[in-house]
């Protein structure tokens, strides 16, 4: 199986003219889904961007939503990203769907083993393990490492994708750690050159 490179959004790395090139062009260099996470908008926005979004992407890669599952069911997206706490009061993945009657991917966003091992247990199709390196994101927080990822590949049955920090320069790390992917934020929503940045990730 190849392993995968989710990017999640954030326009706010870059402006809104290059928001929708630097997702095109990740669309159609090895990105294969693109994780939808701008947490401030409106319903209304969020929609309109979602819908643009789908429009212009290399039709391969898949876009999920972050957290919106009203906006998930409306459209039949994808895939849904819920934190850890929203998916366990969900009842998992069983849950959503007897209870909101959405079927797609469910991805669950989780920070220890324990967590991961419950994601398992309630049938989430994968989780994004973080953070891994020191990141901006998340300035003063001492990252997990790759023991962290390596103790979480080795208890779940799930895809595991590792994100936080993640550049070029230590992704085979995280790979060689046993994750499935990785997921990638500032390194290509701040490029100036999306293409030759994904040159660099050589996962395909």
């Amino acid at each position: 199986m190849n392993k995968e490179i989710y990017l999640i959004t954030n326009r706010k790395l870059c402006n809104d003219e290059k928001f929708i090139e630097v997702i095109k062009e990740a669309s159609f260099n090895g990105v294969s889904k693109i994780i939808l996470r701008e947490k401030d908008l409106s319903f209304f926005k969020l929609e309109t961007l979602y819908n643009k979004l789908i429009e212009v992407i290399n039709k391969e890669s898949s876009v999920i939503i972050n957290s919106n599952m009203d906006l998930a069911i409306k459209y039949n997206a994808f895939g849904i990203q819920l934190p850890y706490k929203t998916f366990i009061e969900y009842g998992g993945k069983k849950g959503i769907e007897k209870n909101r009657h959405y079927y797609g991917e469910v991805g669950v966003s989780i920070h220890s083993v324990e967590e991961a091992l419950e994601c398992s247990r309630l049938k989430a199709d994968y989780i994004i393990a973080s953070h891994i390196f020191e990141t901006k994101c998340k300035e003063g927080l001492k990252p997990k490492g790759i023991g962290f990822i390596e103790e979480i590949c080795e208890k779940v049955s799930i895809p595991v994708i590792a994100l936080g920090g993640i550049k070029s320069n230590n992704y085979k790390e995280v790979l060689q750690g046993g994750a499935d992917g990785i997921a990638i934020m500032s390194e290509i929503m701040t490029s100036n050159n999306v293409k030759e940045t994904l040159k660099r990730f050589n996962l395909l």
